[in-house]
C-alpha cells in the first residue's frame, strides 16, 4: 500500500495549520497534533501492502520518501521527532 488519501489529507491539514499560524501567530488548527500523530502511526505500520507480512521498509524509510524534497518544511521535522520519541518509549517496536 502506498501513501493513502488519508495520509495526504492529514499532511494537508498540517500544512494549512502551519501556514495559518505563520500568517496570524495563532494556532491554525486544533487538530494539528492529532494529524502529526496519525501520520507517525501510519508510517510505522509494519504491513503497508496488506499481505499480512511485515514489510522490509521501515516507517522511517516511508516518512523519508514522503517528505523527500520537503525536509526543510517545519512539519517534517516534527514527524521525525515524534517517531524517534515513540521508538525510544517502546524499543520493541520496529520503526
Amino acid at each position: 500500500m502506498a501513501v493513502t488519501m488519508t495520509d495526504q489529507r492529514f499532511d494537508e491539514l498540517v500544512v494549512f495549520s502551519d501556514k495559518k499560524k505563520a500568517e496570524s501567530g495563532a494556532e491554525g488548527s486544533d487538530l494539528r497534533t492529532e494529524a502529526v500523530q496519525y501520520l507517525g502511526i501510519s508510517f510505522a505500520e509494519k504491513d503497508w501492502n496488506g499481505d499480512s507480512i511485515d514489510d522490509a521498509e521501515t516507517g522511517l524509510e516511508r516518512a523519508e520518501k514522503f517528505y523527500r524534497g520537503r525536509e526543510n518544511e517545519a512539519r517534517a521535522p516534527a514527524q521525525f521527532r515524534r517517531r524517534r520519541s515513540n521508538r525510544r518509549s517502546n524499543p520493541s517496536r520496529r520503526s
